[in-house]
Protein backbone atom coordinates (compact mmCIF):
# COMPACT_ATOMS: atom_id res chain seq x y z
CA UNK A 1 0.00 0.00 0.00
CA UNK A 2 1.25 3.23 -0.91
CA UNK A 3 2.25 5.50 1.88
CA UNK A 4 0.03 8.42 0.48
CA UNK A 5 -2.77 6.43 0.51
CA UNK A 6 -2.54 4.91 3.56
CA UNK A 7 -2.29 7.93 5.57
CA UNK A 8 -5.25 9.25 4.09
CA UNK A 9 -7.43 5.91 4.91
CA UNK A 10 -6.09 6.64 8.60
CA UNK A 11 -6.73 10.09 8.98
CA UNK A 12 -9.81 9.95 6.88
CA UNK A 13 -11.38 7.79 9.53
CA UNK A 14 -10.65 9.55 12.39
CA UNK A 15 -13.88 11.90 13.87
CA UNK A 16 -14.54 15.42 13.92
CA UNK A 17 -12.85 16.42 16.97
CA UNK A 18 -8.85 15.97 17.86
CA UNK A 19 -7.74 16.71 21.17
CA UNK A 20 -4.28 15.10 22.42
CA UNK A 21 -4.76 13.82 26.06
CA UNK A 22 -3.39 16.46 28.24
CA UNK A 23 -1.58 13.55 30.80
CA UNK A 24 0.74 12.56 27.54
CA UNK A 25 2.40 15.66 27.04
CA UNK A 26 2.21 17.76 30.37
CA UNK A 27 5.38 19.35 31.44
CA UNK A 28 6.84 21.52 33.58
CA UNK A 29 5.96 25.13 33.43
CA UNK A 30 5.22 24.95 30.36
CA UNK A 31 4.23 27.92 27.75
CA UNK A 32 0.17 28.05 27.57
CA UNK A 33 -0.71 28.61 24.20
CA UNK A 34 -4.29 28.63 24.88
CA UNK A 35 -6.92 29.57 27.32
CA UNK A 36 -10.63 27.71 26.81
CA UNK A 37 -12.73 29.08 30.15
CA UNK A 38 -11.07 27.72 33.04
CA UNK A 39 -9.38 25.10 30.87
CA UNK A 40 -5.89 25.70 29.32
CA UNK A 41 -3.96 23.99 26.28
CA UNK A 42 0.06 24.11 26.91
CA UNK A 43 3.01 24.00 24.16
CA UNK A 44 3.78 20.65 23.99
CA UNK A 45 -0.24 19.25 23.90
CA UNK A 46 0.16 21.76 20.57
CA UNK A 47 3.35 20.79 19.47
CA UNK A 48 2.23 16.96 20.15
CA UNK A 49 -0.95 17.67 17.84
CA UNK A 50 0.80 19.12 15.09
CA UNK A 51 3.29 16.37 15.18
CA UNK A 52 0.15 13.53 14.85
CA UNK A 53 -1.10 15.71 12.17
CA UNK A 54 2.18 15.81 10.37
CA UNK A 55 2.49 12.08 9.90
CA UNK A 56 -0.42 11.70 8.24
CA UNK A 57 -0.15 15.05 5.72
CA UNK A 58 4.11 15.50 5.74
CA UNK A 59 3.66 18.17 2.32
CA UNK A 60 1.51 20.85 4.37
CA UNK A 61 2.98 23.58 6.17
CA UNK A 62 3.39 23.64 9.53
CA UNK A 63 1.52 26.92 9.88
CA UNK A 64 -1.55 24.93 8.27
CA UNK A 65 -1.40 21.90 11.00
CA UNK A 66 -0.28 23.91 13.58
CA UNK A 67 -3.84 25.98 13.20
CA UNK A 68 -6.25 22.89 12.29
CA UNK A 69 -4.73 21.41 15.55
CA UNK A 70 -5.49 24.25 18.12
CA UNK A 71 -9.22 24.60 16.23
CA UNK A 72 -9.49 20.83 17.29
CA UNK A 73 -8.14 21.37 20.41
CA UNK A 74 -10.05 23.78 21.20
CA UNK A 75 -13.34 22.46 20.00
CA UNK A 76 -12.98 19.33 22.14
CA UNK A 77 -12.26 22.01 25.42
CA UNK A 78 -15.45 23.19 24.56
CA UNK A 79 -17.24 20.00 24.25
CA UNK A 80 -15.85 18.54 27.69
CA UNK A 81 -17.05 22.08 29.44
CA UNK A 82 -20.26 21.98 27.67
CA UNK A 83 -20.98 18.24 28.88
CA UNK A 84 -19.75 19.11 32.63
CA UNK A 85 -22.50 22.05 32.46
CA UNK A 86 -25.12 20.26 31.22
CA UNK A 87 -24.11 16.51 33.56
CA UNK A 88 -23.55 14.50 30.20
CA UNK A 89 -21.57 11.54 30.01
CA UNK A 90 -20.60 8.93 28.05
CA UNK A 91 -20.15 5.33 29.33
CA UNK A 92 -16.83 3.06 28.45
CA UNK A 93 -19.29 0.35 27.10
CA UNK A 94 -20.97 3.05 24.38
CA UNK A 95 -17.00 4.06 23.36
CA UNK A 96 -15.56 0.43 23.36
CA UNK A 97 -18.86 -0.58 20.60
CA UNK A 98 -17.85 2.55 18.81
CA UNK A 99 -14.49 1.81 18.86
CA UNK A 100 -14.79 -1.92 17.52
CA UNK A 101 -17.06 -0.15 14.75
CA UNK A 102 -14.74 2.32 13.48
CA UNK A 103 -11.84 0.00 13.65
CA UNK A 104 -13.49 -2.75 11.55
CA UNK A 105 -14.31 0.33 9.02
CA UNK A 106 -10.49 0.97 9.22
CA UNK A 107 -9.15 -2.77 8.56
CA UNK A 108 -11.36 -3.00 5.81
CA UNK A 109 -10.06 -0.48 3.49
CA UNK A 110 -6.58 -2.65 3.78
CA UNK A 111 -6.03 -5.67 1.79
CA UNK A 112 -4.63 -7.79 4.23
CA UNK A 113 -3.91 -7.07 8.65
CA UNK A 114 -0.23 -7.58 7.14
CA UNK A 115 -1.14 -5.04 5.25
CA UNK A 116 -2.34 -2.66 7.70
CA UNK A 117 0.22 -3.88 10.22
CA UNK A 118 2.87 -2.67 7.73
CA UNK A 119 1.34 0.67 7.14
CA UNK A 120 1.57 1.38 10.60
CA UNK A 121 5.33 0.53 11.22
CA UNK A 122 5.84 2.48 8.31
CA UNK A 123 4.27 5.68 9.62
CA UNK A 124 5.70 5.39 13.31
CA UNK A 125 2.36 4.71 14.61
CA UNK A 126 1.73 2.00 16.87
CA UNK A 127 -1.83 -0.25 16.89
CA UNK A 128 -2.26 0.94 20.52
CA UNK A 129 -1.40 4.58 20.11
CA UNK A 130 -4.06 4.59 17.16
CA UNK A 131 -6.67 3.06 19.39
CA UNK A 132 -6.19 5.53 22.34
CA UNK A 133 -6.91 8.67 19.60
CA UNK A 134 -9.48 6.63 18.11
CA UNK A 135 -11.00 5.98 21.55
CA UNK A 136 -10.40 10.01 22.87
CA UNK A 137 -12.15 11.25 19.38
CA UNK A 138 -15.29 9.04 19.67
CA UNK A 139 -15.62 9.94 23.25
CA UNK A 140 -15.48 13.34 22.07
CA UNK A 141 -17.99 12.67 19.47
CA UNK A 142 -20.74 11.05 21.39
CA UNK A 143 -20.53 13.75 23.86
CA UNK A 144 -20.99 16.45 20.77
CA UNK A 145 -24.16 14.17 19.56
CA UNK A 146 -25.68 13.99 23.30
CA UNK A 147 -25.29 17.70 23.91
CA UNK A 148 -26.73 17.89 20.47
CA UNK A 149 -29.66 15.85 21.12
CA UNK A 150 -30.12 17.37 24.32
CA UNK A 151 -30.63 20.58 22.60
CA UNK A 152 -32.75 19.20 19.69
CA UNK A 153 -30.08 19.46 17.19
CA UNK A 154 -30.27 16.07 16.11
CA UNK A 155 -33.16 16.10 13.77
CA UNK A 156 -31.15 14.92 10.57
CA UNK A 157 -32.33 12.63 7.58
CA UNK A 158 -31.43 11.36 4.37
CA UNK A 159 -33.57 10.80 1.79
CA UNK A 160 -33.51 7.65 -0.44
CA UNK A 161 -32.77 10.66 -3.45
CA UNK A 162 -29.69 11.99 -1.43
CA UNK A 163 -28.21 8.75 -1.19
CA UNK A 164 -29.09 6.94 -4.58
CA UNK A 165 -27.51 10.63 -6.04
CA UNK A 166 -24.26 10.67 -3.72
CA UNK A 167 -23.52 7.10 -4.82
CA UNK A 168 -24.36 7.98 -8.63
CA UNK A 169 -22.34 11.11 -8.22
CA UNK A 170 -19.27 9.50 -6.42
CA UNK A 171 -19.29 6.20 -7.69
CA UNK A 172 -16.06 6.16 -9.62
CA UNK A 173 -14.04 7.01 -6.22
CA UNK A 174 -16.32 4.83 -3.16
CA UNK A 175 -17.26 2.35 -5.15
CA UNK A 176 -14.41 1.09 -7.18
CA UNK A 177 -12.78 -1.81 -6.22
CA UNK A 178 -9.47 -1.82 -7.44
CA UNK A 179 -7.25 -4.98 -8.73
CA UNK A 180 -5.91 -7.06 -6.42
CA UNK A 181 -3.12 -9.50 -6.51
CA UNK A 182 -1.95 -11.62 -3.99
CA UNK A 183 2.34 -12.34 -4.60
CA UNK A 184 5.50 -14.14 -3.74
CA UNK A 185 8.77 -13.89 -4.84
CA UNK A 186 12.22 -14.76 -5.50
CA UNK A 187 14.94 -11.84 -4.99
CA UNK A 188 18.47 -12.43 -5.90
CA UNK A 189 21.07 -9.52 -4.51
CA UNK A 190 23.76 -8.42 -7.47
CA UNK A 191 26.90 -9.05 -5.03
CA UNK A 192 30.40 -8.08 -6.40
CA UNK A 193 32.63 -11.24 -7.41
CA UNK A 194 35.67 -12.00 -5.83
CA UNK A 195 38.00 -10.06 -7.77
CA UNK A 196 36.58 -6.23 -6.97
CA UNK A 197 35.74 -7.44 -3.04
CA UNK A 198 39.62 -7.75 -2.90
CA UNK A 199 40.15 -4.90 -4.04
CA UNK A 200 37.76 -2.76 -1.30
CA UNK A 201 39.06 -4.55 1.13
CA UNK A 202 42.57 -3.47 0.70
CA UNK A 203 41.65 -0.09 0.01
CA UNK A 204 40.30 0.12 3.42
CA UNK A 205 42.70 -1.88 4.86
CA UNK A 206 44.99 0.55 3.43
CA UNK A 207 42.89 3.74 4.98
CA UNK A 208 42.32 2.07 8.56
CA UNK A 209 45.95 1.86 9.06
CA UNK A 210 46.60 5.18 7.97
CA UNK A 211 44.06 6.26 10.62
CA UNK A 212 46.04 3.74 13.37
CA UNK A 213 49.48 5.84 12.55
CA UNK A 214 48.16 9.54 13.35
CA UNK A 215 46.08 10.47 10.47
CA UNK A 216 43.37 12.53 11.28
CA UNK A 217 39.81 11.08 10.35
CA UNK A 218 37.86 13.87 8.90
CA UNK A 219 40.77 14.65 6.57
CA UNK A 220 41.13 11.29 5.90
CA UNK A 221 37.05 11.03 5.27
CA UNK A 222 37.85 14.09 2.70
CA UNK A 223 40.75 12.47 0.50
CA UNK A 224 39.51 9.29 0.22
CA UNK A 225 35.30 8.48 1.84
CA UNK A 226 33.36 7.01 -1.61
CA UNK A 227 30.16 8.52 0.10
CA UNK A 228 29.59 11.95 -2.15
CA UNK A 229 26.96 12.95 0.70
CA UNK A 230 29.40 12.86 3.34
CA UNK A 231 32.74 12.96 2.30
CA UNK A 232 33.15 16.97 1.71
CA UNK A 233 32.04 17.38 5.36
CA UNK A 234 34.89 15.08 6.86
CA UNK A 235 32.28 11.74 6.64
CA UNK A 236 29.70 12.97 9.05
CA UNK A 237 26.46 11.52 9.16
CA UNK A 238 25.33 12.93 12.34
CA UNK A 239 22.81 11.72 15.30
CA UNK A 240 21.98 7.91 14.70
CA UNK A 241 19.35 6.02 16.24
CA UNK A 242 18.17 2.10 16.36
CA UNK A 243 16.46 1.43 13.31
CA UNK A 244 18.00 3.80 10.99
CA UNK A 245 20.96 2.13 9.49
CA UNK A 246 20.26 -1.77 9.54
CA UNK A 247 21.22 -4.29 12.08
CA UNK A 248 24.87 -4.95 10.52
CA UNK A 249 26.07 -1.74 10.54
CA UNK A 250 24.06 -0.34 14.24
CA UNK A 251 26.10 -4.28 15.70
CA UNK A 252 29.34 -2.64 14.82
CA UNK A 253 29.04 0.90 16.00
CA UNK A 254 26.31 1.18 18.71
CA UNK A 255 29.24 -0.61 21.26
CA UNK A 256 32.23 2.06 20.27
CA UNK A 257 32.97 4.54 22.97
CA UNK A 258 33.18 8.03 22.56
CA UNK A 259 36.24 8.91 20.57
CA UNK A 260 36.55 4.70 19.54
CA UNK A 261 37.30 3.98 15.97
CA UNK A 262 35.51 0.56 14.84
CA UNK A 263 37.33 -2.05 12.49
CA UNK A 264 36.58 -2.05 8.79
CA UNK A 265 34.09 -3.94 8.20
CA UNK A 266 31.29 -5.06 5.30
CA UNK A 267 27.98 -3.51 4.85
CA UNK A 268 25.58 -3.32 2.37
CA UNK A 269 27.39 -0.80 0.46
CA UNK A 270 30.89 -1.38 0.85
CA UNK A 271 33.40 -1.64 3.20
CA UNK A 272 32.49 0.97 5.94
CA UNK A 273 34.95 2.88 9.29
CA UNK A 274 32.65 4.48 11.96
CA UNK A 275 34.16 6.84 14.56
CA UNK A 276 32.00 7.83 17.34
CA UNK A 277 31.47 11.20 18.05
CA UNK A 278 29.15 11.49 20.97
CA UNK A 279 26.69 9.21 22.61
CA UNK A 280 23.55 9.75 24.46
CA UNK A 281 21.07 6.88 26.00
CA UNK A 282 19.22 6.31 22.60
CA UNK A 283 21.55 7.55 19.79
CA UNK A 284 25.14 7.94 18.34
CA UNK A 285 26.85 10.60 16.83
CA UNK A 286 29.01 9.20 13.99
CA UNK A 287 30.86 10.18 11.15
CA UNK A 288 32.06 7.19 8.47
CA UNK A 289 34.39 6.37 5.59
CA UNK A 290 32.94 4.12 3.02
CA UNK A 291 34.63 2.36 -0.23
CA UNK A 292 31.98 1.64 -2.72
CA UNK A 293 31.98 -2.18 -3.80
CA UNK A 294 30.25 -1.52 -7.18
CA UNK A 295 29.33 -5.49 -9.13
CA UNK A 296 30.42 -5.59 -12.24
CA UNK A 297 28.73 -6.74 -15.45
CA UNK A 298 29.52 -9.90 -15.31
CA UNK A 299 28.30 -10.13 -11.85
CA UNK A 300 24.89 -8.75 -12.99
CA UNK A 301 24.37 -11.51 -15.56
CA UNK A 302 25.31 -13.99 -13.19
CA UNK A 303 22.46 -13.53 -11.01
CA UNK A 304 20.08 -12.75 -13.96
CA UNK A 305 20.86 -16.06 -15.22
CA UNK A 306 20.30 -18.05 -11.93
CA UNK A 307 16.78 -16.48 -11.67
CA UNK A 308 16.48 -17.84 -15.33
CA UNK A 309 17.19 -21.14 -14.73
CA UNK A 310 15.00 -20.75 -11.17
CA UNK A 311 11.99 -19.26 -13.60
CA UNK A 312 12.68 -22.26 -15.59
CA UNK A 313 12.64 -24.65 -12.41
CA UNK A 314 9.24 -23.14 -11.49
CA UNK A 315 7.70 -23.50 -14.75
CA UNK A 316 8.68 -27.21 -15.20
CA UNK A 317 6.92 -28.29 -12.31
CA UNK A 318 9.03 -26.89 -9.10
CA UNK A 319 7.38 -25.83 -6.42
CA UNK A 320 7.55 -22.21 -6.24
CA UNK A 321 7.76 -22.08 -2.54
CA UNK A 322 10.40 -24.94 -2.09
CA UNK A 323 12.65 -23.14 -4.63
CA UNK A 324 11.98 -19.17 -2.71
CA UNK A 325 13.11 -21.26 0.57
CA UNK A 326 16.34 -22.47 -1.23
CA UNK A 327 17.25 -19.56 -3.81
CA UNK A 328 15.44 -16.30 -2.46
CA UNK A 329 18.13 -13.42 -0.62
CA UNK A 330 14.95 -11.88 0.95
CA UNK A 331 15.13 -14.16 4.03
CA UNK A 332 12.48 -12.62 5.57
CA UNK A 333 10.10 -13.29 3.19
CA UNK A 334 11.97 -16.44 1.67
CA UNK A 335 11.31 -18.81 5.26
CA UNK A 336 7.56 -18.26 3.56
CA UNK A 337 8.15 -19.82 0.42
CA UNK A 338 8.91 -15.85 -0.75
CA UNK A 339 5.44 -14.65 0.02
CA UNK A 340 5.41 -10.72 -0.35
CA UNK A 341 0.99 -10.38 0.14
CA UNK A 342 -2.06 -9.03 -0.89
CA UNK A 343 -1.27 -5.63 -2.49
CA UNK A 344 -4.00 -3.60 -4.79
CA UNK A 345 -1.98 -3.07 -8.14
CA UNK A 346 -2.19 0.71 -8.05
CA UNK A 347 -0.51 0.99 -5.16
CA UNK A 348 2.69 -0.87 -6.66
CA UNK A 349 5.60 0.89 -7.98
CA UNK A 350 5.21 1.47 -11.87
CA UNK A 351 7.28 -0.96 -12.97
CA UNK A 352 5.52 -3.67 -11.13
CA UNK A 353 2.17 -2.85 -12.08
CA UNK A 354 3.38 -3.28 -16.19
CA UNK A 355 4.44 -6.65 -15.23
CA UNK A 356 1.54 -7.58 -13.88
CA UNK A 357 -1.02 -6.26 -16.45
CA UNK A 358 0.74 -9.10 -18.57
CA UNK A 359 0.08 -11.82 -15.90
CA UNK A 360 -2.52 -14.66 -14.81
CA UNK A 361 -3.03 -16.15 -11.37
CA UNK A 362 -0.48 -18.64 -10.81
CA UNK A 363 1.67 -17.15 -13.95
CA UNK A 364 5.52 -16.30 -13.33
CA UNK A 365 7.12 -13.43 -14.81
CA UNK A 366 10.53 -13.07 -16.02
CA UNK A 367 13.86 -12.05 -13.89
CA UNK A 368 13.74 -8.00 -13.46
CA UNK A 369 15.93 -5.87 -12.07
CA UNK A 370 14.85 -3.22 -9.05
CA UNK A 371 16.07 -0.97 -7.04
CA UNK A 372 15.41 -1.19 -3.52
CA UNK A 373 15.37 1.23 -0.74
CA UNK A 374 16.93 0.36 2.87
CA UNK A 375 18.01 1.89 5.81
CA UNK A 376 21.43 1.49 4.59
CA UNK A 377 21.11 2.83 1.07
CA UNK A 378 20.44 1.61 -1.91
CA UNK A 379 20.59 -1.81 -3.32
CA UNK A 380 19.95 -3.83 -6.61
CA UNK A 381 18.96 -7.32 -7.69
CA UNK A 382 16.47 -9.52 -9.34
CA UNK A 383 12.94 -10.25 -8.92
CA UNK A 384 10.90 -12.66 -10.59
CA UNK A 385 7.16 -12.77 -9.25
CA UNK A 386 4.51 -15.39 -8.76
CA UNK A 387 1.02 -14.19 -8.68
CA UNK A 388 -0.60 -16.74 -6.48
CA UNK A 389 -4.46 -14.93 -7.03
CA UNK A 390 -5.54 -11.81 -8.71
CA UNK A 391 -8.79 -10.47 -8.37
CA UNK A 392 -10.11 -8.01 -11.59
CA UNK A 393 -11.31 -4.54 -10.97
CA UNK A 394 -15.18 -4.59 -10.07
CA UNK A 395 -17.83 -1.84 -8.67
CA UNK A 396 -19.89 -2.53 -6.08
CA UNK A 397 -23.41 -1.98 -6.82
CA UNK A 398 -25.77 0.57 -4.94
CA UNK A 399 -27.68 -1.95 -2.74
CA UNK A 400 -23.77 -3.21 -1.45
CA UNK A 401 -23.31 0.72 -0.76
CA UNK A 402 -26.31 2.46 0.42
CA UNK A 403 -26.48 1.52 3.96
CA UNK A 404 -22.40 3.20 4.65
CA UNK A 405 -23.88 6.05 1.97
CA UNK A 406 -26.48 6.93 4.37
CA UNK A 407 -24.70 6.27 7.72
CA UNK A 408 -21.94 8.72 6.05
CA UNK A 409 -24.22 10.87 5.15
CA UNK A 410 -26.10 11.24 8.63
CA UNK A 411 -22.77 11.64 10.55
CA UNK A 412 -21.56 14.48 7.83
CA UNK A 413 -25.01 16.06 8.23
CA UNK A 414 -24.07 15.94 12.15
CA UNK A 415 -20.87 17.10 12.23
CA UNK A 416 -22.35 20.35 9.99
CA UNK A 417 -24.84 21.06 12.96
CA UNK A 418 -21.61 20.23 15.48
CA UNK A 419 -20.01 23.26 13.67
CA UNK A 420 -22.48 25.38 14.00
CA UNK A 421 -23.72 25.06 18.01
CA UNK A 422 -19.85 25.56 18.68
CA UNK A 423 -19.61 28.43 17.18
CA UNK A 424 -22.58 29.46 19.16
CA UNK A 425 -20.51 28.89 21.88
CA UNK A 426 -17.25 29.77 21.23
CA UNK A 427 -19.06 33.71 21.24
CA UNK A 428 -20.32 33.23 24.94
CA UNK A 429 -16.72 31.14 26.27
CA UNK A 430 -14.18 33.08 27.07
CA UNK A 431 -11.23 31.97 24.44
CA UNK A 432 -7.35 33.07 24.32
CA UNK A 433 -4.98 32.30 22.10
CA UNK A 434 -1.18 32.95 21.85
Amino acid sequence: MSISRSRLIIIGLFSFFYLVSTTEARGIAERIVAVVGDEIILQSELDAGVNFLKAFSPNLPDTLLRREALKRMIQGKLILLEAEKETIQVSRSEVEEELRRYWENLLSRFPSEEDFQKTLTQEGVTERELKSRYGEEIRKKLLAQKLLQKKGLLQVSVSPLEVRKFYEENRDSIARKPPKVSLAHIFRLVTPGKEVEEKGQKKILEIYDIILRGGDFEEVARSFSEDERTKSSGGYLGWVKRGMLGEEIEEKIFPLKEGEISQPFRSPLGYEIYRCEKKREDAILVRHILIKVTPSREDTLREMNLLRQIRKKALSGENFESLAQKYSQDFETAKNGGYLGEFYIQQLPPQFQKILEKLEGGEISEPFFWLSETEAGTVGGFHILKVLDKEEEKFLPFEEMEEQIRNYLLEKKINEKSEEYLKRVEERTYIKTD
